[in-house]
């Protein structure tokens, strides 16, 4: 039954009764199944609650306030209901959460890329550079990362990392060091864009901590260089070869002996 008003505005008041159960049930499930579906995209991003289910839960929340207001008759005007002003704030939550952070274009693919299990760092931005994705190695790996991280700048959460991948390419590699728990690691970085089309929508940030290796190479770079030493100050001439009779070391003294060009 329908009720038309003239105080304090013009409005109809739809009087209680079955005519009004279909209304609610509809607003009410609209904004289960599409909270459902949304929160279940947001969190594929990550294992921690990110900025935009954060948005989600704040739109769903404030959303229903009107409607519960209204059937309790604890709104200013007790006759008008207030369900579309509910409905219009969760719109705008939900529209934030999306569109604000692009998670509508980059996590369903981001996760497909990204893997709990990887041993190294794995960061994914979008084309705005924003943090979208992440691995849980990433967390342990820089200390500026953490749950709430998602939809924050690079910058923001490494500026150096951010300057250097500024002048990587697709598919290029560098070496880069930073400092984790206070100790120098280095890092081999490499880039990989995520692409929708023929359209780049954002990047894969590959880091591996190559601080053994490089220590190692060290190692082998000094034993080598004290055997060429030792070798120099033997009084006998030593020449080295392959399983090709390739020549790959031969001391001055051997040189001299048997008059080899230099």
């Amino acid at each position: 039954e329908f009720t038309f008003r003239q105080t304090p505005f013009s409005h109809v008041e739809l009087v209680s009764g079955l005519a009004r159960v279909p209304g609610i049930a509809y607003v009410l499930t609209s904004i289960t199944v599409g909270t459902y579906y949304l929160w279940n995209l947001f969190e594929s991003a990550s294992s921690e609650v990110s900025v935009p289910s954060k948005a989600l839960v704040a739109a769903v929340l404030l959303g229903v306030v009107p409607l519960l207001g209204s059937r309790a008759g604890l709104l200013p005007v007790e006759t008008y209901d207030h369900t579309p002003f509910g409905v219009s704030v969760f719109l705008l939550g939900v529209s934030y959460a999306v569109f604000q952070h692009n998670f509508y274009d980059v996590s369903p693919i981001a996760r497909d890329i990204i893997l709990d299990e990887v041993v190294d760092p794995m960061l994914v931005i979008d084309g705005e550079s924003r943090l979208v994705d992440h691995s849980t190695a990433a967390e342990e790996g820089l200390p500026g990362l953490d749950a709430e991280s998602l939809g924050e700048p690079l910058r923001a959460i490494d500026q150096e990392l951010a300057e250097f991948v500024s002048t990587l390419s697709e598919g290029e590699q560098e070496e880069l060091s930073l400092t984790v728990a206070g100790e120098t690691r280095q890092f081999s970085v490499r880039l990989s864009d995520i692409e929708k089309g023929e359209t780049a929508i954002g990047q894969v940030i590959f880091l591996r901590d190559i601080t053994e290796r490089k220590e190692f190479q060290q190692q082998l770079q000094y034993q080598k260089t004290v055997l060429e030493a030792q070798a120099e100050a033997s009084i006998s001439g030593i020449l080295l070869v392959d399983e090709d009779r390739n020549i790959l070391f031969a001391n001055s003294k051997f040189a001299d002996l048997w008059d080899v060009p230099p």
